[in-house]
């Protein structure tokens, strides 16, 4: 199951932009990363127990952060890719994520400062990674996006808090 938030409506200017986080939404089920990550993570744990000898926790849990880091990281890619392809199966210019990903910078501060550099820390890719993707994501001979026909004035303003 995909569940939308009130908030996703709210923060999307367009129908195209709501798309494409559904769309990579769809990637995580459609890889089933969910449960890809449990068995590597419970992996992990087992096999730094066994050689830590079940003794240094930290160790445990700085290895099984890295590590599950990592996994989240490339997850992340893979699900970004199958939303990329989806949009432009369905008509919808990727460079719609790219719009996402720049409100994202333009909202949270921390993101926009944090080097790129240092992405191997983070459980997401860096936005800056993800929008060049989404702008450099090729498109086939003869792609020509079809803006949704929809009233998306009217879906916003269904979700506004009263």
């Amino acid at each position: 199951y995909i569940f939308v938030f009130r908030g996703l409506i709210e923060f999307s200017d367009s129908p195209e932009e709501l798309a494409a986080v559904l769309a990579h939404e769809i990637g995580h089920v459609e890889k089933r990363h969910l449960v890809s990550k449990m068995v590597k993570e419970f992996g992990i744990t087992v096999m730094i127990s066994v050689l830590s000898g079940g003794d240094n926790v930290m160790l445990s849990e700085l290895g099984r952060a890295v590590m599950s880091s990592a996994f989240d990281r490339k997850q992340e890619r893979d699900a970004d890719r199958y939303g990329l392809d989806l949009l432009v199966k369905s008509k919808v210019s990727p460079k719609s994520m790219a719009v996402f990903f720049r409100k994202l910078n333009r909202k949270s501060e921390s993101v926009e400062k944090f080097s790129e550099n240092l992405e191997f820390l983070m459980s997401h890719p860096h936005n800056n990674s993800r929008i060049k993707a989404s702008i450099e994501y090729p498109l086939p001979d003869q792609f020509k996006h079809e803006p949704f026909l929809s009233n998306w004035n009217r879906a916003k303003k269904s979700v506004e808090k009263e």
